[in-house]
């Protein structure tokens, strides 16, 4: 199973290291409460976890208030945010909130931010920058 994986890694790219962890940290805004929100039976934080050295991966985790039933990572489409699959931005119909359901049901869910590959607000037409760059090419604050 080991040799599948690394030749997977091999056909796909992989070739950093991934930064071991336990648990995800939380993100608690300076005099700010830790939980986010709170729904029928959880509550949301927001979370932080090392990827790669120097990438972190950030999100929500929505956490039931007994034993979880399940641990279950919620992918997003890519231009969708986790506070959409939770119900806390516009964007979504309930129906499609599977996230908040999850929780709802007992779930343990963390909901990724996922970098969209829309290449909306690439460059500044001020200075004539501009790129067809998607999102997921522009280092970060770009």
């Amino acid at each position: 199973m080991a040799l599948q994986r690394e030749r997977f890694r091999q056909i796909i790219g992989v070739i950093d290291s991934r930064t071991p962890f336990s648990a995800p940290n939380l993100e608690i805004p300076l005099g700010g409460p830790p939980v986010v929100a709170s729904g029928d039976g959880y509550k949301v934080l927001s979370v932080r976890w090392p990827v790669l050295e120097g990438v972190d991966g950030e999100g929500l985790l929505l956490e039931p208030g007994g034993t979880p039933l399940a641990r279950v990572v919620a992918l997003p489409e890519a231009d969708w945010s986790p506070e959409m699959l939770v119900g806390l931005a516009p964007g979504l119909p309930s129906e499609a909130q599977f996230a908040r359901r999850l929780a709802e049901s007992g779930c343990l869910v963390l909901i990724p931010t996922l970098i969209d590959r829309a290449c909306t607000w690439s460059g500044n037409e001020q200075i004539g920058k501009l790129t067809n760059l998607t999102h997921k090419h522009l280092p970060h604050g770009v």
